[in-house]
């Protein structure tokens, strides 16, 4: 049986190759599923390391982040201007609550 970092070092090998993860399943023998969960990570790791905001680490702590259930960017709503950019390479971020940007709803 392959080591984990064997198994890895294969599998973001292939990847470069621009094999899918079946065509590296059948190939190697490893597990689809494990194939998946390995070049799922590969491949986030990457994406992280090209973007600014990759994994959306600042999304976390923006005044302009969605509030309950909703996720993603209210900045359309607190400014009345859209964004203009993805999240990955976001350039609207501001530190702070939420609540920092909410216009008062008194009197309506």
């Amino acid at each position: 049986m392959k080591e984990t970092s064997e198994k890895k070092a294969i599998i973001k090998k292939l990847m470069k190759e621009g094999k899918t993860y079946k065509q590296i399943s059948e190939e190697t023998g490893i597990h689809p599923g494990t194939v998946g969960i390995y070049g799922g990570k590969l491949k986030k790791a990457e994406r992280e390391k090209k973007c600014f905001n990759g994994d959306r680490h600042l999304c976390k702590t923006c005044k302009y982040r969605a509030s309950g259930a909703r996720s993603g960017c209210d900045y359309i709503i607190h400014t009345g201007n859209e964004r203009g950019c993805n999240p990955e390479v976001c350039n609207k971020y501001e530190r702070g609550n939420r609540n920092e940007t909410k216009t008062s709803s008194k009197g309506k």
